[in-house]
């Protein structure tokens, strides 16, 4: 069998866009195995523009070569890229300055505060501990002296006894020296029950500024007018024999004269000023 033959037309070659595959074969009258198979005609002569072939019935290949493959068409793998991180500003002394300014003043300001707390304390402290002794101080309007202490022999101390001004004071007005309260003195007069407390004192003016303070600060529903000082009962374990009680100033709320003194120790009767039976 011959190969197919290519029919030019005047209009155009084999070149050309459009060409047509007519099979032909020879023989065809002849070979019985060939005449099953006839030649088929596509398209007629007259009807296409162009040469025209004929072929068999059988399929043809069809080759079509791959498109060119360019770096666009290659996938690209997916990647990460990392930015280098910026280095961290460097604060320079004039950003600084403000915040250290500042951390300065308060430093010193707790400093100041901490330091006058503890002089206070310190201050106070030796006030407490340098006790002044206690005395009874004479109102302007008299002349009379303040008392004074003496001491007494104990087993294991010296007590202090405090002085009276007795028999010498008795009816005059004196003032506490700490309260400023100003009151009377009667020697050898003792006010018997009516008590509203009792306490110790050191002094006379001692129990008078505690009598004034009471009225002044206390609350309950009675006066102090004054009290009953016992200088002996300074010591205390004398107290506790005779009274039952550590306490030698004994506050009164109400009084009838000024009885006289029953008992072996001298005591003296204070009322405050204006406030005496």
């Amino acid at each position: 069998m011959s190969p197919p033959r290519i029919d030019e037309d005047s209009e155009g070659t084999a070149n050309d866009k459009h060409v047509f595959f007519k099979p032909v074969f020879e023989n065809q009258q002849d070979n019985s195995a060939e005449s099953a198979h006839p030649a088929v005609r596509i398209k007629d002569e007259e009807d296409h523009i162009g040469p025209t072939y004929e072929h068999s019935i059988l399929p043809e290949a069809v080759y079509q070569e791959d498109p060119p493959r360019n770096a666009a068409q290659i996938p690209k793998e997916p990647y990460y890229s990392t930015w280098p991180q910026e280095p961290a500003e460097r604060r320079t002394w004039w950003t600084r300055w403000p915040w250290l300014f500042i951390i300065g003043i308060l430093t010193a300001v707790l400093a100041g505060l901490v330091g006058g707390f503890i002089g206070k304390s310190i201050e106070g402290n030796r006030h407490n501990s340098a006790v002044p002794n206690a005395q009874a101080s004479a109102c302007p309007s008299t002349t009379a002296s303040s008392p004074t202490s003496t001491t007494s022999p104990s087993a294991n101390s010296q007590i202090v006894i405090p002085k009276t001004g007795c028999p010498d004071a008795t009816g005059r007005t004196f003032q506490s020296s700490f309260s400023n309260a100003t009151f009377k003195h009667f020697c050898n007069v003792d006010w018997t029950g009516n008590d509203i407390a009792s306490v110790y004192a050191t002094t006379i003016s001692d129990c008078v500024k505690t009598c004034s303070t009471v009225n002044q600060y206390g609350r309950i529903n009675k006066t102090c007018i004054g009290a009953t000082f016992v200088p002996a009962w300074a010591n205390r374990t004398q107290a506790m024999q005779s009274v039952d009680r550590p306490s030698n100033c004994f506050m009164k709320y109400a009084a009838e004269g000024y009885p006289g003194n029953k008992r072996q120790e001298e005591t003296v009767v204070v009322c405050l000023e204006g406030k005496c039976p």
